[in-house]
């Protein structure tokens, strides 16, 4: 079965400049080393400033689907901040802290897009969710033990 996820309402797919917000991370950031400061307050900045473009860009949509860009823009900063400090503490515990903020982020963007549905297709949705968000919180647990600092 295909994954509720795909379309964020009634047949439409994830706009381009939505898919860019997700997908896209500053190359610096991927290899900034532990303890620099400097590399974390320009994550940020860049974090706030990305998050303002992507309100400038949902309030171009309808009303319907900007509460999923919104939130998705909310979630996308989160990930990026969470990111940026786990890079910069360099411990297994920040980057567990950061893998379970970044599951409860897409969390709450999926459980938007389920909201969005109608009947059965938003419970199964959400349970999915759910379960999603159950599964990356066991990857962070593990990933602790095995104490990787490495986030995905």
């Amino acid at each position: 079965m295909a994954s509720p996820f795909n379309n964020v309402s009634r047949g439409k797919h994830w706009p381009a400049w939505l898919v860019a917000l997700c997908c896209s991370a500053p190359v610096w950031a991927l290899a900034q080393d532990a303890g620099d400061k400097q590399a974390l307050a320009q994550a940020r900045t860049e974090a706030g400033q990305q998050y303002q473009a992507a309100l400038a860009q949902c309030g171009r949509l309808p009303v319907r689907d900007k509460d999923v860009c919104q939130w998705t823009a909310k979630a996308e900063r989160t990930k990026r901040e969470q990111r940026a400090e786990a890079r910069y503490q360099g411990t297994p515990q920040a980057a567990h802290v950061a893998r379970l903020s970044i599951a409860q982020a897409d969390l709450e963007v999926n459980l938007r897009v389920c909201g969005q549905r109608s009947g059965t297709v938003t419970r199964t949705c959400k349970l999915e969710a759910r379960e999603q968000f159950n599964r990356a919180k066991a990857d962070a647990e593990q990933a602790m033990r095995d104490g990787r600092v490495e986030l995905p």
